[in-house]
């Protein structure tokens, strides 16, 4: 079996982490409002709305890689991408918004791929391929999803998870 035959046989598995970490993410942004969306865990740090924001641009990335129409455009997802902090951005609601926009269309790019697109090469050289740099992307965005009931309880919220 290829690389990017493996790859495809475990993109079922990817697509539903990515269905899980959403629904995490929609409960911690449950009933938060900008004010509380931008709450730092530290002086200038970060903020949740931030950590939406830096998560729909890298999903968008993902997209883009798979050939399939991206929610927000490049210029839309700059001040979110790694290392960047951004104060304010698009009103809270309206990025808790694009990621529900964005759900079915990551899903059926991730349906859509075949071992030929996942053997491209990836545009992160360390990677290899794109098909390990999708799965890059499922872990990335993985390692955030914890941070979001940091910021929620930061905020002042109780998390709606335990």
């Amino acid at each position: 079996m290829s690389d990017a035959e493996a790859i495809l046989a475990r993109l079922p598995h990817h697509r539903g982490v990515l269905e899980r970490n959403l629904q995490v993410l929609l409960r911690m942004a449950d009933g938060m409002d900008d004010v509380a969306a931008d709450h730092a865990l530290v002086p200038g740090g970060s903020t949740l709305r931030w950590l939406l924001g830096h998560l729909l641009a890298y999903r968008d990335r993902m997209l883009r890689r798979l050939g399939a129409e991206p929610v927000w455009d490049e210029a839309t997802a700059a001040p979110f991408e790694r290392g960047t902090q951004v104060a304010g951005g698009p009103p809270f609601a309206d990025v808790v918004a694009a990621l529900r926009t964005q759900a079915p269309r990551l899903a059926a790019a991730f349906d859509a791929a075949d071992t030929v697109a996942l053997a491209q090469p990836s545009k992160r050289a360390s990677l290899g391929t794109l098909g390990a740099e999708l799965e890059f992307g499922v872990w990335h965005d993985t390692y955030h999803i914890g941070q979001a009931a940091l910021y929620r309880r930061a905020a002042g919220l109780d998390s709606p998870i335990g």
